[in-house]
This record gives structure tokens, C-alpha cells and sequence, in this order.
């Protein structure tokens, strides 16, 4: 005899006690030995079910027992079906002879007779017109009825007859089995109990199937869901060996209706539809109205999506059998899967009348509900079917998304995890319960769920296309790109993941690759509304304007009613300049969603940029209403009132920003701009310092940081924020240009021209910069290069009248005086308020002589600008030379009293005291306070080698003219000699009149 022990590695070799007579035991061997037994990792749901072999010879005596007991009240049975059948027959055989008998009385007319028969003819009547609500006094329609149940029983005993083979082998394995345990013979025992199970497992659940359609006939829905289920946990190969059993008995009886419905059962569950309803149209020709092969047929072509179909032959089931509930069911998801919601909801309503208790129909309402976003209704449905079946791992999972939908993300989280647990092996849970992490921004745990999802099914898009959604929320663009690529590899046809592969392309600045995945997902789907705006918003970054409008055009035509196009439309309007079309795309907004804050704040900046300012502030104070928190509303409301010289209120809404985000850097840098304005430089630099605090990376700040040291005449610490901004952005034109001006204040013209020239280089249109570049070869006295630049700045901006007036100061200084007027002119036309250019017209009249018409020029100057020194002091000059000398005084008084330190004036002043002396020679004070001008003049400006010409020409004057009286030579040769000493081009002039008052000494 073969010892038979244990094969497990730990315990190998020791003795086998028993078998494990568990059907759905899990382990690879029934056998166990002492450690199996013990063992809590093994047969854990079936320890009741291990057997010592004196069990089993026990369990064996007492199954023999059973036998005999079954065959005797088999033989019993048989006893009694054959005097029922006796029963029938005879009954069958009067009913004939009393139809023969009515028959012949009709045919004679003798009515009379048959009212002895009436309560018969009734009977018959009731029978025929409504067979299932007979009375119980009705006895014909009892026997009938009585007779139809005995032939369905039979008719189901004869498909049960049809596993005798495999019951036969089962049966056999189990005999030879136990005959082998007498024998001791435990290896071969085992190989016999082992083919028993498995027969076991095969004959039980082909079995279940037959009852599975019996109870569906008896409109027994859910239970034959239930038995379907646990058929398919017992036997893992239930379909494939049902379709091998089918195929067998039809080899044999090829028109077996029975078998042909059993192969549809397998066909479909292994995805061969239309052989299916071929075998269900066999059953259809030899029975059109078969409700079996009408149900199994609609179930094919729903699979196909063929609803119109499946629809057309569930209704000729239905009006076979108007209580027919899978019928209603099947008509129900097929009237859901077309979209039919409502309709599909009153049918859900009619199956569950019939049959309450199958679970899927209470979940397909509650997916008709959810698609009509009546979640809560839908909640309720997906409850009662947990009710019925509190194991369906569906309907958690449904429950799970309605929840979503309503934003109860935490509470679908639980019912996807109980959908888990009742089956950890369907990814799509898991992907859900992603969904709803990613919802309340838990990305991170989102990804753990969508990485089980995809360990799954590898192959489901839809997996790595969240998890690319999960790390682009993480901005981990290019780990979400690679999701991404995954997906489109299993669906090149996946829109969705195109279009988000182009989003995060965007965000890694990366246009060009973003525009050709939104082409792509527009390729695929044309109406793919997101995929115009999102291409637009690329384009639009990428400043291609007019190609971004025709993106969001697409998009309105696509989706008229989105607002937030419209919206992104006028931005790029007002990028173009186009501001008044763009307020027009705002106001749309503004009509669609009457709450949208960022409309409002959009159309407030181009009604800023059209110069608006009013209107502009009633839409920032409408969307700061709407958004209480929106700093950047009351930063641009600021701005507006700024730009209305409306400082302090402009100052308060900055505040109110850094109070609301005290790292708002764009309004401390707003509010240095304002403070510059109110020429409160070291306070605008404070804020331009705390901005560059917040952000040390914007050029800008450094620019305007840089302008005001300039104000301030600190021209080295400007230079330095100008060469910080340059290294930060050396794009930035402005800097370049403002870089240039400093160097231009420091004399350094040559440089400063190098820098104007690289502005010009970044923006060929920068009109500015030609100006300034022509201002710096006006100071090197290239006065017809300097007029070129003028020209070019004038080309790119026609409206530029600093332009003109420069242009008109370098005629004037090429003594082209007819033709500089020309150019203050047209300064003056496009600025009524252009004080110097009225001044420089005034210079241009003065040098023609016309000095009265000059008059007019300065004193509109002093009209718009009653603070123009200079202004005041040409005027001067002016009345000096139509000899209205007090009058002259006069405005050079004016120009002293603005400027106390504005030394030309007081040259003037002294220059006018000396003519007037010339007139009245009697009046030596005037030339004392001639004297005492120059002396002001010299102080002020040490340097100034004008004022000490002046003074030493003033005693020359009064030396030649008033020898008598003057005599103070020495004092004038030492003004000569300090002049010479700071004017060397004077140098001549005032040694040849120091040799003069030597002489006279």
C-alpha cells in the first residue's frame, strides 16, 4: 500500500487525516494532516468541513441511507404521478365528450339541452378570456391550471434529465473514491475526491442555471440574479462549461430549445452577441413568441446597443405576458441606455410592481434619476437595492457617485470603500474613490487609488488619464504628461486626454506642443468647445491675438451661453487695443452671468484704458461687491483713481489690498507709483522696496524704483536698479530706455544714445526712444542727425508732440526759426496744454524779433504752468527788448520768487539795472543792485562762469561810461581772473580786458 502524507513544505511528509468536503474550498488539495488542521492560514472558511477518513466512512453510511430512502419514495412518487396521470387523462377524455355533445346540440338547435351544460360553457369562457383570475367555484379552469403546472414540472424533469451523464460520472468518481478509502489507498483517494468536487462544482451550477430560467419565468428576477451569482463564485468556468455541455446536446438534438437558450447564456457572457441571437432565433422559429429566447435575444442586442431592436422584441414578449417583469426590466435599460430617461423611470416603476425584490432594477432607475441630476431620488433607489442585496457592490459604487455629483465627496468615499471590500478586484472603484480625493484636493492619496486602479486593468485609459489630472493639480506637469501618453497610447481617439496633455503643456510654457495637442483633440471631436478656448488662451499667451479671437469665436458658436469665453474674448479684444469691442464681449458676460466678478473687473480696465476712469471705478466697485476679497480689484480701482490725480482715495484702495494680501505686490508697487506723483520719493521707494522684497524677480519694480532715484537726482543708484531690472528682463524696452535718460542727465551722451539705440532694437516702434535718442545728438550738437530721430519717433507716432517740439528746438538751434515755429505749432495742435511748447515758440518769435507775438507765447505758458521760471524770465527778455525795462524786472522778480536759486534770472535782472543805469546816470543805487544780482548769481552757481562775465563786464560798462564816480578796478580784474579759471573759451575775452584795466589803473 502507497503511504499518503502531506505535500505541503512545511509539514511534508506527515500523515493525511482526512478531506476537506468544502465545494468552494479555495485550497490546491483537499487532503489535510494534523497542521493543516491547525493551520488558521488554511481552509479558512471551511474548518467545519474537514473530515477525519472515520468521519467520511460515517458521512458514506448515512448518505447510503438516503439513497434507499430516496428510491423509495421515488417509487412512491412514481405511483402516484401514474394515477394523476390517470386522473388527467379521463378527465380529458369526458371534457371531449361533453364538447361533442354541446357541438351536436348547437348544430340541431336544441338550446334547450345545452342549459343543462351552461355552468360548463361559462367555465370554459372564463378559462379562455382570463386565465389568471379564475374563482375558485370554477372547477374546469382549477383542473386545467392543475394540468399545466404537471407538464411544466415534467417538462423542467426532462431538462434535468439532460445532466444524467454528467451525474453518472459524478456519482462514479464518488463511489470509486470511497473505495479507494476503504482500500486505504489515500493518493489515488485523493485523485478521485478531487475529480468528485470539481464534477461536483460543474454538475451544480449547469443545474442552477435551469432553475435560473424557471425563476425568471416565474417572474423570480432577483433570486435568479442571486443563484446566477453564486454559480459563477462556485465555477469559474460556468460559461465556457456550459457552452462545451450546449454544444454536446445539440450534436445530439439540434432543435433542443432548452439548450440553444443555455448556449445564448454562455455566448453572451463570452462576448459573442450575434451568435447568440442566432441561437435564439432557432428558438424563435419554431416558437415566435418564446419569452425565454425574446428576453435572451433583446439581452444580445442591448450588448450591441442595438435598443430600437432589443425594444421591438422585449414588447412582443410583453404582449405575450403582460406581467412579464424581466421583460420591463430589459425594456427599461434599453429605453435608459437611449437616453430616454423618463420613460425608461415609468417602465423601472412597472418591473418592481411585479417583482420587488431584484436589486439591478431599483439601480437603473436610480441611473435614469442620476443622469436627470435628481440625486437624492437616486440615493433612495440605490438604498433599496442595498436593502434587498446588501451585498451589491454596485450599487454602493453608484450610491458612491450620485454622492459626488452632490459634492458629498467624503461620504461617497465610504460607500466606494465598501464596494471594495466586496470586491477588491474592480478598478473602476477604486478610480472613483480617486475622483472623489482629488475633489477635496487630496491628490496625493488620489494617486495610490488610480495606481491600484491601473494594476487592475493596465489597459483602461481612463485610469491613467485621472492620474495625469492628479499630478497636474500637484503641478507636476511632465509626471502628468506621461499619464497622459498612456492613455492616448491604449485611445488614439481619447479627446479628453489630448486636451489635457495640451494643459499641461501650457502650463511648462510650452505653446506650440499645447496648440498641436488642442488641434488634436478638435481633430477628433470638432464640437470640443474646451479645446477652442483652451487653444485660444495659448494663443492669446502667446500674444498671436487675432488668432486666439477666431479660437474663442469657435468656441461662442460651439457654446453660446458660456460666459467665461466671452470674457476671455475681450481680453484679448483689449490686448489688441480694441477696446471698445471688447466691452461690448464683457457686457455679453456681464448678460449671461450677471455675478461674474472678473467681467466686471475686465470691462473697469478697458474702460481704464480708453481713459475712462469714472466709469471705470463704478465696475471695480461692482466686482469688489461681488468679492469683497478681490485685491486686485481695489489695487486697479486705486490705478483709476490715480490716473484722476485723485491721490489719497488712490492710496486708500492700495492699503486695502496689502490689507487684504499683505504680500500683494503689485499694490505696494502701485502705491510707489502714486507716492512719485505726489513727489514723495523716499516713501515711493519704501514701496518699491517692500515689492522687490515680495518679489526680487520683476523688472518693472526695479524701473520705477530706478525713475525716482533719478527725480532725486541719485543717478548712480538709478543706474544700478536699471542694470538690476536689465539682468532680470533684458527684454524690457522701458529700461533701456530710462537707463539711457539717467546717463543723459550725467552728460554721458554717446552711452546714453547706446542704450536709447537698444530699446529701438526691441521695439522698432518705439517712438520714445527715437526722441530721446535725438535729445542726446541735440546735446552733442548733432542738430540734423538729432531732427532724423525726431522724424522717426514722429513715423511711429504721429501724436507725439514732445517730438515736435524737440524737432523744432534743433531747427531753432540751426537758426531755422520760420521752420521750428512750424513744428511748436503742431506740438501746440495735438497738446493745447504744452507749455513749453509755447514757451519755445516764444524763443523761436524772440529771435525773429517779433518780440511782442513772443509776449503772447510766454504768457500762455505761464497760463497753463503759473510756476514756468523760465517762461517768466524769456518774457523778461523779451519786454527788455521793447525797453519796457520795469516790467522786465518785473518777471525776472516772478521767476526769483518761484526759484530763489535760478541764477539766469538774476543775470537778467542785473543786465536790466545796467541798461537802466545807462538811462539815468544819476542813479547810482540801481548799480549797486545790479552788483548785488551778479553776486546772488555767483553764489548760487560757484561754477557758472556767466555770472562773473557778468559782474566784470557790468564794471567795465560803468568804468568806460563813469570814470568820475567809478573807480573799483582791482575788483573787477579779480572777477575777470576767477572767470577765467572756469571758463577757458573766455579765456581771451577776459585777458584782453584785464590787459585794458591795468592800463587805466
Amino acid at each position: 500500500m502507497k503511504l499518503f502524507t502531506c505535500q505541503d513544505t512545511a509539514h511534508k511528509g506527515e500523515a493525511i487525516k482526512g478531506f476537506c468536503l468544502n465545494l468552494g474550498c479555495q485550497e490546491s488539495r483537499p487532503e489535510f494532516c494534523q497542521q493543516c488542521g491547525c493551520d488558521s492560514k488554511k481552509h479558512l472558511n471551511c474548518k467545519k468541513d474537514l473530515k477525519e477518513f472515520g468521519e467520511i466512512q460515517s458521512f458514506i453510511t448515512k448518505f447510503n441511507q438516503s439513497i434507499h430512502e430516496l428510491t423509495n419514495q421515488l417509487n412512491q412518487s412514481f405511483t402516484q404521478v401514474k394515477i394523476k396521470y390517470q386522473e388527467y387523462l379521463k378527465y380529458m377524455e369526458d371534457m371531449k365528450i361533453s364538447i361533442v355533445k354541446i357541438s351536436e346540440c348547437l348544430s340541431q338547435k336544441d338550446y334547450k339541452q345545452m342549459e343543462n351544460s351552461l355552468q360548463v360553457i361559462k367555465e370554459w369562457h372564463q378559462y379562455i378570456n382570463n386565465q389568471k383570475e379564475f374563482i375558485k367555484e370554477d372547477f374546469i379552469s382549477s383542473q386545467l391550471a392543475s394540468m399545466k403546472k404537471f407538464i411544466q414540472a415534467m417538462e423542467f424533469d426532462k431538462e434535468q434529465q439532460q445532466f444524467s451523464d454528467i451525474h453518472y460520472d459524478y456519482e462514479n468518481s464518488l463511489q470509486q473514491g470511497i473505495q479507494l478509502l476503504n482500500q486505504q489507498k489515500w493518493q489515488e483517494a485523493n485523485e478521485k475526491i478531487t475529480q468528485y468536487i470539481k464534477l461536483s462544482a460543474k454538475q451544480q451550477t449547469l443545474a442552477t442555471l435551469f432553475q435560473i430560467i424557471k425563476k425568471i419565468e416565474m417572474n423570480q428576477l432577483g433570486q435568479a440574479i442571486i443563484m446566477r451569482n453564486q454559480a459563477e463564485k462556485i465555477n469559474n468556468n460556468f460559461y465556457r462549461d456550459l457552452l462545451d455541455y450546449s454544444n454536446e446536446e445539440l450534436m445530439k438534438t439540434p432543435n433542443n430549445m432548452v439548450m440553444l437558450i443555455a448556449q445564448s447564456y454562455a455566448l453572451c457572457e463570452l462576448k459573442q452577441f450575434k451568435q447568440a441571437i442566432e441561437q435564439c432565433e432557432k428558438v424563435l422559429i419554431q416558437e415566435s413568441q418564446h419569452l425565454h429566447a425574446l428576453n435572451r435575444k433583446s439581452v444580445a442586442l442591448q450588448n450591441l446597443s442595438e435598443h430600437l431592436d432589443a425594444i421591438q422584441c422585449i414588447d412582443v414578449a410583453l404582449q405575450k405576458n403582460p406581467e412579464y417583469s424581466v421583460g420591463y426590466f430589459r425594456k427599461g435599460y434599453s429605453l435608459w441606455q437611449q437616453g430616454k430617461n423618463q420613460d425608461a423611470i415609468f417602465i423601472f416603476d412597472k418591473a418592481m410592481q411585479i417583482d420587488p425584490s431584484y436589486a439591478s432594477t431599483y439601480n437603473y432607475k436610480g441611473n435614469a434619476l442620476n443622469d436627470l441630476k435628481q440625486y437624492n431620488e437616486a440615493i433612495v433607489c440605490y438604498d433599496k437595492a442595498i436593502q434587498i442585496y446588501p451585498n451589491d457592490e454596485v450599487a454602493y459604487f453608484k450610491k458612491g457617485n450620485a454622492l459626488s455629483d452632490l459634492k458629498q465627496y467624503n461620504e461617497a468615499i465610504v460607500c466606494y470603500d465598501k464596494a471594495i471590500q466586496l470586491d477588491p478586484n474592480d478598478a473602476s472603484f477604486y478610480n472613483n474613490k480617486g475622483n472623489a480625493l482629488s475633489d477635496l484636493k487630496q491628490y496625493n492619496e488620489a494617486i495610490v487609488c488610480y495606481d491600484k486602479a491601473i494594476q487592475l486593468d493596465p489597459n483602461d485609459e481612463v485610469n491613467y488619464f485621472n492620474k495625469g489630472n492628479a499630478l497636474n493639480n500637484l503641478k507636476q506637469y511632465n509626471e502628468a504628461i506621461v499619464c497622459y501618453d498612456k492613455a492616448i497610447q491604449f485611445n488614439k481617439n481619447y479627446s479628453v486626454a489630448h486636451f489635457s496633455k495640451g494643459y499641461a503643456l501650457h502650463n511648462l510654457k510650452q505653446y506650440d506642443e499645447a496648440i498641436v495637442c488642442y488641434n488634436n483633440a478638435i481633430k477628433i471631436d470638432p464640437n470640443y468647445t474646451s479645446a477652442y478656448f483652451n487653444k485660444g488662451t495659448t494663443l492669446h499667451n502667446f500674444k498671436q491675438y487675432k488668432e486666439a479671437i477666431v479660437c474663442y469665436s469657435n468656441a461662442i458658436e460651439l457654446d453660446p451661453s458660456d460666459a467665461s469665453v466671452y470674457t476671455h474674448k475681450g481680453n484679448a479684444l483689449s490686448d489688441l487695443k480694441q477696446y471698445n469691442e471688447a466691452i461690448v464681449c464683457y457686457d455679453k458676460a456681464i448678460q449671461l452671468d450677471p455675478n461674474d466678478e472678473v467681467a466686471y473687473f475686465k470691462k473697469g480696465n478697458a474702460l481704464s484704458d480708453l481713459k475712462q476712469y469714472n466709469i471705470a471705478i463704478v465696475f471695480y466697485d461692482k466686482a469688489i461687491q461681488l468679492d469683497p476679497n478681490d485685491e486686485v480689484a481695489y489695487y486697479k480701482k486705486g490705478s483709476a483713481l490715480n490716473d484722476l490725480k485723485q491721490y489719497k482715495e488712490a492710496i486708500f484702495c492700495y492699503d486695502k489690498a496689502i490689507q487684504l494680501n499683505p504680500n500683494c505686490q503689485v499694490a505696494y508697487f502701485n502705491k510707489g507709483n502714486t507716492l512719485q506723483d505726489l513727489q514723495q520719493y523716499n516713501e515711493s521707494i519704501a514701496c518699491y522696496d517692500k515689492a522687490i522684497e515680495i518679489d526680487p524677480n520683476q523688472a518693472e519694480f526695479y524701473l520705477q524704483k530706478g525713475k525716482v532715484l533719478h527725480d532725486l537726482k541719485n543717478y548712480k543708484d538709478a543706474l544700478e536698479c536699471y542694470d538690476k531690472g536689465i539682468k532680470l528682463d533684458s527684454s524690457q524696452t522701458l529700461i533701456y530706455n530710462y537707463k539711457g535718460r539717467t546717463l543723459h542727465n550725467l552728460k554721458s551722451y554717446n552711452e546714453a544714445i547706446f542704450y536709447y539705440n537698444n530699446a529701438i532694437k526691441l521695439d522698432r516702434n518705439y517712438a520714445m526712444a527715437y526722441n530721446n535718442k535725438g535729445r542726446a545728438l541735440h546735446d552733442l550738437k548733432q542738430y540734423n542727425e538729432a531732427i532724423i530721430s525726431y522724424d522717426e519717433a514722429i513715423k511711429k507716432d504721429p501724436s507725439l508732440a514732445i517730438a515736435f517740439n524737440n524737432k523744432g528746438r534743433a531747427l531753432h538751434d540751426l537758426q531755422k526759426y520760420n521752420d521750428s515755429l512750424q513744428c511748436y505749432d503742431t506740438a501746440i495742435q495735438i497738446d493745447q496744454n504744452f507749455a513749453i511748447a509755447y514757451n519755445n515758440k516764444g524763443r523761436a518769435l524772440y529771435n525773429l524779433k517779433q518780440y511782442t507775438d513772443a509776449i503772447v507765447c510766454y504768457d500762455k505758458a505761464i497760463q497753463i504752468d503759473p510756476n514756468f521760471t523760465i517762461a517768466y524770465n524769456n518774457k523778461g527778455k523779451a519786454l527788455h527788448n521793447l525797453k519796457q525795462y520795469k516790467d522786465a524786472i518785473a518777471c525776472y522778480d516772478k521767476a526769483i520768487q518761484i526759484d530763489p536759486n535760478f541764477t539766469i534770472a538774476y543775470n537778467n535782472k542785473g543786465q536790466k539795472y545796467l541798461i537802466q543805469l545807462g538811462n539815468a546816470l544819476s542813479n547810482l543805487n540801481q548799480n549797486n543792485d545790479a552788483i548785488d544780482c551778479f553776486n546772488k548769481a555767483i553764489n548760487i552757481n560757484p561754477n557758472d562762469t556767466t555770472n562773473y562775465f557778468q559782474k566784470g563786464l557790468k564794471y567795465l560798462i560803468v568804468q568806460g561810461q563813469f570814470l568820475t564816480n567809478i573807480k573799483n578796478y582791482t575788483q573787477a580784474i579779480e572777477n575777470y581772473e576767477q572767470a577765467i579759471l572756469n571758463c577757458k573759451s573766455y579765456q581771451n575775452q577776459f585777458q584782453q580786458l584785464i590787459i585794458d584795466l591795468k592800463t587805466k589803473k
